[in-house]
């Protein structure tokens, strides 16, 4: 016995231990010593793939919200432009500005719904200081001079550009891991609002010089200079569109929108030229810069269907491989 316990070293007392264990109380040893690493490795991977069903939910409801703060964004565009118009002497176009105002304040309340609606992250504190500013906003600019108007509904649409930004962190689309879906809540968050916004103030500057009995050289070349930047804005358009294609993301509507944002971009340019040659009308030309803002909310529209798809897809998957691991877990325990 000596011998065997020099030939086994420090393992012999351990040993001798188990020589004296019943065989029933070994295989529960064996049982324990393979089941607790199984139990540990599947409540990591069930803690993770909770994480990651949790980032998903979290992105889905931004997606969700994304919508009304755009159509909020939208409209606000459009009330400039046509209290612009106003302010410039048109009184014709007081009818639709009542319209834009209905459904501002009709946009105001299911963007208010969606906010109580949000329950993965909290947006609500960013949301508060900018619904008095939208539900205000034909009330703050009566009998205001028409660049004051201009402004103050520009600095509206740059703070709602700057919630969605939030949005996307908060949601954590900006943080999106994968490259297709990635590059969607690129365009969507960073890129869609900026050219609207540059469409919109070009739309709604050009309508309201339009509307007024001679053009200023000077405002005529700060329209020049809003167009070249809407110019590289489509050309940038036109390689995201490329880059979305590569990546399997075809049909979302930009070839259309870069056509009528195009078509936008040859009319103002044709109002605004060095020697104007092109007599528009302000109604005409307006309703040029909505056709070509519609395009890219349709192509938004896609694209926030086709990510949503997505993380759909993603949530679905993430729960059957919870499942599948919680299942499989408990089969093993069973048998053990």
């Amino acid at each position: 016995m000596s011998d065997n316990s020099e030939r086994l070293g420090l393992m012999a007392p351990g040993v001798a231990a188990l020589r004296r264990i019943r065989l029933p109380a070994k295989l529960m040893l064996l049982a324990a010593v393979l089941l607790i690493p199984l139990l540990v490795v599947a409540f990591s991977l069930s803690l993770r793939q909770h994480a990651d069903l949790t980032v998903t939910h979290s992105e889905i409801e931004g997606v969700e919200l994304i919508r009304p703060v755009m159509r909020l964004v939208t409209l606000a565009q459009k009330h400039r432009g046509q209290t612009n118009v106003l302010l410039s002497g048109n009184r014709q176009v007081m009818s639709d500005l009542e319209q834009t105002r209905q459904a501002l304040s009709l946009a105001l309340v299911d963007m208010e719904r969606a906010v109580a609606d949000t329950h993965t992250f909290d947006i609500g504190a960013a949301w508060q200081p900018l619904m008095p500013r939208i539900k205000n906003l034909a009330a703050n600019t009566q009998g205001a001079s028409v660049s004051d108007s201009f402004a103050l509904h520009s600095a509206l649409i740059s703070d709602l550009r700057q919630f969605v930004y939030g949005l996307g962190e908060s949601s954590g689309l900006l943080y999106e891991p994968e490259a297709a879906p990635y590059h969607l809540v690129e365009a969507v968050l960073t890129r869609m609002i900026a050219t609207s916004e540059q469409l919109g103030q070009a739309r709604g500057a050009g309508a309201g010089l339009l509307a007024q009995a001679s053009i200023d050289p000077q405002a005529a070349a700060a329209m020049r200079m809003r167009l070249q930047t809407l110019d590289a804005s489509l050309q940038d358009w036109d390689f995201t569109r490329s880059v979305l294609e590569r990546k399997g993301q075809s049909g979302l509507g930009l070839e259309a929108a870069l056509k009528t944002g195009a078509d936008f971009l040859v009319l103002a340019r044709g109002a605004f030229g060095v020697n104007v040659s092109q007599s528009i009308e302000p109604a005409a030309y307006f309703a040029a810069g909505t056709r070509a803002i519609d395009g890219f909310l349709a192509a938004q529209d896609a694209m926030l269907q086709r990510l949503d798809q997505r993380l759909q897809a993603r949530s679905g998957e993430l729960i059957w491989q919870r499942n599948a691991l919680i299942g499989g877990s408990t089969l093993v325990i069973l048998l053990l």
